[in-house]
């Protein structure tokens, strides 16, 4: 069964060509679908102790969504679906990290491009001129950071507090005034200079290229937010403005931006499934599988307290399990005061929070032990193992099912019709009908319904409970068994 096919009616929408590098898919409806935690395969009462306690941490905002549909979505007073929420670092995800996979996947760019063939200002300096794009990127270039201990922003002085106040212009400054403090790509220095540069770099490249869109902005819109329906309202980047840069309108991709939960959300769904909308591809899996590799002999320093995931394409990855208690194939983006999108594809599930520091601190040496501790792993644990519970009771006669090898397989009639029928995780129930050895022409031999077996339907009614059940079919493919 098409795994994709259960989102179409979430995503489905009226047609919207645009003159782009390439046509665009349809246009998504904006509004999410909703469904019970059970029947999207999680533990109603886990998901309710989970808000509850995030509630008394300084969360705003909170979804948990699941196959596509909203299992959890929660406002702290005086904000709602409507209001943006300021996503502080995990721009650098939503921001840079996009941005650059979809140059990478017009062709635009290289992973491994100096950067100093769109920076010329680099193209003199010996160190600055082995920085690549994927060293930018992912926290390995060496360019130093705007940040000391202890000191907030306000605090800062000389090209630090320059950087950060915006004043003249913090792409100039990232670009001549950050030192280089290692050979690039050797260790992790998170750096919000480095995004930065790759802000200009990558502006650089769509000005060169001639591209439909010249600025980050543009690209995003054009290809991400409005083939997912999400308005132009829900969203903003780069403290709201462009900063003129050597003639780059270069927008900021380490901060500055503003997203509704739920468009943070929609986002997240994209990637669970794969750069797809139903089936239509804004994000190829290949280059969305690029994107979240990491570089193994540059991670940063980790301790039980601040277990930092490997850091990849301006996204960070638990490809090698530094969180035990989450699947290797998670990925997220993260903010100060713990702003976050968290991304499961093998779970299908996306969570979004938003909110003050989850330890009511703010320091970057224990960040990731709150997150994992009061969000990530409650949040998973709170999926069920066998995803919803069955409609009806476990049989006490039939324990399990074994099945035989095909070669084993008997056929004791000449013909015979089959009609599969099962319950599906999400509490409905499909079935499909197939003619034994198909319509003519017919096939030699056939053990299943599919090939030319009539559409698959299911059924979303309840289990019967009179003599006379009532359906509410559709012929149309349901999310395969899992």
């Amino acid at each position: 069964m098409p795994r994709a096919s259960h989102r179409d009616g979430f995503w489905g929408g009226r047609a919207i060509r645009l003159a782009l590098l390439a046509a665009l898919p349809a246009v998504a409806e904006t509004q999410w679908q909703t469904a019970p935690p059970t029947a999207l395969g999680l533990d109603s009462a886990k998901l309710e102790t989970l808000r509850t306690q995030l509630a008394a941490r300084g969360t705003r905002a909170l979804i948990v969504a699941r196959r596509g549909r909203i299992a959890l979505e929660w406002y702290a007073e005086g904000h709602d679906a409507a209001r943006k929420q300021g996503t502080a670092s995990l721009a650098k995800s939503l921001v840079g990290g996009l941005s650059l996979t979809l140059l990478v996947q017009d062709g635009l760019v290289k992973w491994d491009d100096p950067a100093s063939r769109y920076i010329p200002a680099w193209r003199g300096d010996e160190r600055k001129s082995g920085i690549t794009l994927r060293h930018l990127a992912s926290h390995t270039s060496g360019l130093q950071d705007a940040e000391v201990e202890g000191l907030t922003h306000e605090q800062l002085t000389g090209w630090m507090g320059a950087f950060w106040r915006r004043d003249p212009n913090p792409f100039l400054t990232a670009l001549h005034d950050a030192p280089v403090l290692f050979e690039p790509g050797t260790q992790f220095h998170y750096s919000n200079t480095g995004m930065a540069a790759l802000s200009y770099a990558l502006t650089a490249a769509l000005r060169e290229s001639r591209a439909p869109q010249q600025n980050l902005r543009d690209l995003l819109r054009t290809r991400i937010t409005l083939p997912l329906g999400i308005p132009d309202e829900d969203w903003s980047i780069g403290y709201g403005r462009a900063y003129e840069t050597d003639g780059l309108p270069v927008y900021a991709s380490w901060g500055g931006g503003s997203f509704t939960p739920r468009a943070t959300a929609r986002i997240g769904q994209l990637l669970a499934d794969g750069g797809r909308i139903g089936e239509r591809v804004l994000i190829r899996p290949a280059r969305l599988a690029e994107m979240k590799i990491a570089n193994p002999n540059a991670l940063p320093a980790r301790s039980p307290t601040n277990p930092v995931p490997a850091p990849a394409m301006g996204w960070y990855t638990n490809e090698d399990r530094i969180w035990p208690s989450i699947p290797a194939d998670a990925f997220c983006g993260a903010g100060a005061g713990h702003q976050t999108l968290l991304v499961i594809p093998s779970l299908d599930l996306v969570v979004v929070r938003n909110g003050a520091a989850l330890n009511g601190a703010q320091r970057r040496a224990d960040f990731w032990g709150p997150m994992l501790e009061h969000l990530y792993a409650p949040t998973v644990a709170a999926v069920l193992p066998h995803g919803a519970p069955a409609p009806y009771p476990a049989s006490t006669h039939i324990t399990g099912v074994e099945w035989a090898p095909a070669d084993e397989i008997r056929i004791a009639a000449q013909d015979s019709d089959n009609w599969p029928l099962t319950w599906m995780d999400d509490g409905s129930q499909f079935t499909s009908y197939g003619d034994g050895r198909g319509f003519a022409p017919f096939v030699d031999r056939k053990l299943s319904s599919a090939g030319r077996a009539s559409p698959a339907a299911r059924s979303t009614s309840p289990p019967p409970t009179s003599a006379a059940p009532q359906a509410n079919a559709s012929a149309t493919a349901p999310p395969g068994p899992r």
